[in-house]
């Protein structure tokens, strides 16, 4: 990924779900290996978002593992409880059969721990500012002016008949502090999208920056 100023290349190397951004400069031909460490790349390969962007020309805001994560959570030995399916409201809903689906609350707890990332704004020398809270971020994305970002995270109650894609789903806008500007859609957990073609989720979605505005969305 190249910055606007057409001189600055940034790339990624990984190993398992942690990763390296590294950045090139195309005018000396120099190379700053690591200039970010611990990437967080989990949700990349869940949900290939981009896990850093390029803000301007001298600032990325980068999803990086939350340095107070801490240990991976433990199986239990015994079950919480028995796995219950309830459909108290009777709905007819007609769900696909997906593979590799969340299966009980440890695989939640485990989600969790793996997909949560800090946002971090860092800049080409080297100076770094946490931004927001830990969270499962799926996207960031910069406004064409720099000074807001869009900002997609999913968040619980998840689902054990259908993929992460359907989690609940909130997407803002913040400035590049962190403070929220405004909330566009909150959107709950989607179960009952019907399996017919050109079928939808229900509200606000493919919400992007206006390439032609300084800071204006479409959906």
């Amino acid at each position: 990924m190249i910055n606007d100023g057409k001189r600055i290349i940034s790339y990624l190397s990984w190993k398992q779900v942690t990763g390296f951004l590294g950045l090139l400069d195309c005018f000396w031909g120099s190379s700053a290996h690591s200039f970010v460490d611990h990437l967080n790349l989990s949700l990349r390969f869940l949900l290939t978002p981009n896990r850093y962007s390029w803000v301007d020309d001298t600032t990325l805001v980068v999803c990086t593992i939350p340095s107070s994560r801490g240990a991976p959570p433990r199986k239990p030995l015994t079950p919480a409880g028995p796995k219950i399916q309830a459909n108290e409201e009777k709905l007819i809903i007609q769900n696909r059969t997906y593979q590799d689906l969340l299966k009980d609350s440890y695989d939640c707890d485990l989600f969790d721990y793996y997909a949560t990332s800090q946002l971090v704004l860092v800049s080409l020398d080297g100076t770094t500012q946490l931004i927001g809270s830990p969270a499962l971020y799926t996207d960031v994305d910069p406004s064409p002016d720099g000074k807001f970002l869009l900002v997609s995270s999913i968040h619980r109650p998840y689902s054990f008949i259908v993929p992460k894609g359907r989690f609940p789903k909130t997407v803002e806008v913040w400035n590049c502090d962190g403070n929220l500007v405004k909330r566009v859609c909150d959107l709950p957990l989607a179960e009952d999208i019907p399996i017919a073609f050109d079928s939808a989720r229900k509200g606000r979605r493919s919400i992007n920056w206006r390439s032609d505005k300084p800071a204006s969305l479409y959906w």
